[in-house]
């Protein structure tokens, strides 16, 4: 039998996960460019590993955010060996987060993210910032775009 007390603990957490349901779940993990050679261009990953809230647009390369909030996005990159990538993410056009990457020896990747205030309808992606970028990619040197709505 349950007590006063127990009844309202339980209350409690209904309550709580209530309120934690009405925040809506965006978030999408996206990898495998259409492009090794993105020639100073945004750049599209094709595979969609999941996409929550259907923001990601993996025909463009595109996130659109479907509410608006603050937002997490990371990206990672991997270039060949003796290769560079110059990129970053761009939000509404903006660059939001710049970085470069280069190993004379062997294949690298480097990570990087954003954290970023969108309202409904806001465009994030990953840019090629040089005609020179080559990325690299196998099955232990995965290009990735993610991002994760935070908050409401």
């Amino acid at each position: 039998m349950i007590n006063g007390l127990e009844l309202f603990i339980v209350r409690i957490l209904i309550y709580i996960l209530t309120e934690k349901t009405t925040m809506p779940t965006v978030m999408f993990k996206a990898m495998t460019p259409l492009d090794l050679k993105p020639n100073h261009e945004q750049i599209i990953f094709i595979d969609t590993l999941f996409n929550y809230g259907v923001g990601y647009d993996n025909n463009t390369g595109v996130f659109t955010a479907p509410v608006a909030g603050n937002y997490l996005f990371t990206g990672q990159l991997c270039s060949r060996a003796g290769g560079n990538i110059h990129s970053g993410i761009v939000v509404d056009g903006k660059d939001i987060t710049r970085t470069h990457s280069y190993n004379r020896y062997t294949h690298v990747c480097s990570s990087f993210d954003a954290i970023v205030m969108l309202h409904k309808s806001g465009n994030v992606w990953i840019q090629s910032n040089s005609r020179a970028d080559e990325l690299y990619t196998n099955s232990h040197h995965w290009n990735t775009f993610t991002g994760v709505l935070l908050n409401n």
